[in-house]
Formats: structure tokens, C-alpha cells, sequence
């Protein structure tokens, strides 16, 4: 199986203290997900964004220009509040070729971890397991997986990595993901959107069914209290994209 360069999981590095913080993942204030700071996907305009970026303490106006893709649409790079501009980690704010927010893509201010995420909004209607590499620093990378979790309700993707070793396992290869460590990266979709990824990590799932799971098989809720199924990967077969 190919190595997965896992950029977004700079672990063992500082953070900045953030001028503002942001845990509306979990508190769903002011609004519940896919809403995020009252911007909402599919539905928030060029114009609204745009007054958000300049008028919220969260982001303080540190954001670029909006860069224009072949398909029409547009990106735009923000950064938190308080980060430096030519920082290489950034959020995203993604538009259709109508000017509509079509998509939201932030790393979390603040530590949340997965349990607080998944306590709040149920389990993950899919998840997908693949191994890579961990960027630690700019210079050290580790062995690791990567996660990530689609929800249909709310449209929502949450990605994390985790130290480990999957290629020193016996096969098959029994993951157990932790529920302990902090998400990297929360992406905010339409629901179009969300259900497209469904429908594609199912098609690829019946091609290579290793590393795609359905959310109830990886974690289930026992009286409020979330817990982890361990499973199994085979080094035979190509991970999910």
C-alpha cells in the first residue's frame, strides 16, 4: 500500500494562543453545523463571506484574494486571526461560479477532540482508514493512519491522524482508533456534497472494500457512552481516496 503524506497533522508543534476561540463544533453556537459563524453552505453569498472576513474577530480581515478554477468556481485562504499570512497551514473558504459558499474548510483553533465531536453529533455515517505519514515538524515525519469521518446529518467531514504502526501489525492488521486525539482538519459541505463523498467511498468500497467502514461498525453509543470497535486492514489492498 502507498504512503499518505498526512500534512495536516503537525503534532508536537505549539500552536498559537488564538485571539478569538472557536469550539462551535461542539457548543453549536451561534448556529449547529453545517452552519458555521452563520455562514452556511450552499446558501451564504460572496458578499456575506466577504463581510464575515473583514468584521469578525475570529478572522480579523487575514485572508487572501480569491483564486479562480477551471471549473468556474473560486477558493479563497484565510488564516486565524493573529496567524502570520505566509503561514503554509490555512482555512478555506470554497465558492460556485455563482458566487455561492459552497464550502468551508477550517483546522480547529483549539484542541477538540474526536470523542467531544462525535458525543455531539452522533456517529459518522462513514469512515475511512488509511495509513501515511505524520508530518510532526516541517523536517519529521512518523508512521500513522489517517481518519476521516462523512456525515450526511449534518454535512459535515472530519479528518485526524494517530501515531502508530500499522505496517508493524501481524495480518490482518487490528486498528483501534482513538477517541482521545484532536481533529485536524473540519470541513463544513452542502448536503449534495456530503452525499456525493457517500456515494463515492461506497463505490470504492465495493472495488476495495479495505479501509472504508460504515460508522456504526467503527464506534457505537452504549447509554451515552461512545466506544471503539477495533478493525481490520489488509496490506493487499489499496486504501480509500
Amino acid at each position: 500500500m502507498g504512503f499518505l503524506v498526512l500534512l495536516a497533522a503537525c503534532q508536537g508543534q505549539p500552536s498559537p494562543t488564538p485571539a478569538v476561540k472557536d469550539d462551535s463544533l461542539i457548543t453549536k453556537i451561534p448556529c449547529a453545523p453545517p452552519c458555521w459563524q452563520g455562514l452556511t453552505p450552499g446558501e451564504s453569498t460572496f458578499e456575506e463571506v466577504s463581510d464575515f472576513i473583514q468584521l469578525s474577530p475570529l478572522i480579523n480581515g487575514n485572508a487572501s484574494e480569491p483564486k479562480y478554477v477551471s471549473t468556474g468556481g473560486s477558493y479563497q485562504a484565510w488564516r486565524w486571526a493573529g496567524e502570520s499570512p505566509d503561514s503554509s497551514l490555512a482555512n478555506f473558504f470554497d465558492y460556485t461560479s455563482e458566487g455561492v459558499l459552497e464550502r468551508i474548510v477550517l483546522r480547529p483553533n483549539i484542541d477538540i477532540m474526536v470523542k467531544d465531536s462525535i458525543q455531539a453529533h452522533g456517529l459518522p455515517t462513514l469512515v475511512t482508514i488509511n495509513e501515511g505519514l505524520i508530518a510532526e515538524s516541517p523536517f519529521r515525519t512518523s508512521s500513522g493512519i489517517e481518519v476521516r469521518a462523512v456525515y450526511i446529518d449534518p454535512p459535515m467531514l472530519l479528518t485526524w491522524a494517530e501515531k502508530m504502526d500499522p505496517a508493524s501489525l501481524p495480518e490482518p492488521r487490528i486498528i483501534c482508533v482513538s477517541l482521545g486525539v484532536p481533529i485536524d482538519t473540519i470541513e463544513y459541505d452542502t448536503l449534495e456534497r456530503a452525499e456525493a463523498i457517500v456515494d463515492l467511498w461506497r463505490q470504492n468500497a465495493l472495488l476495495h472494500p479495505n479501509g472504508v467502514f460504515e460508522g456504526a461498525t467503527v464506534f457505537q453509543m452504549h447509554d451515552n457512552e461512545i466506544q471503539v470497535n477495533c478493525v481490520a486492514l489488509h496490506s493487499s489492498t489499496p486504501g480509500t481516496p
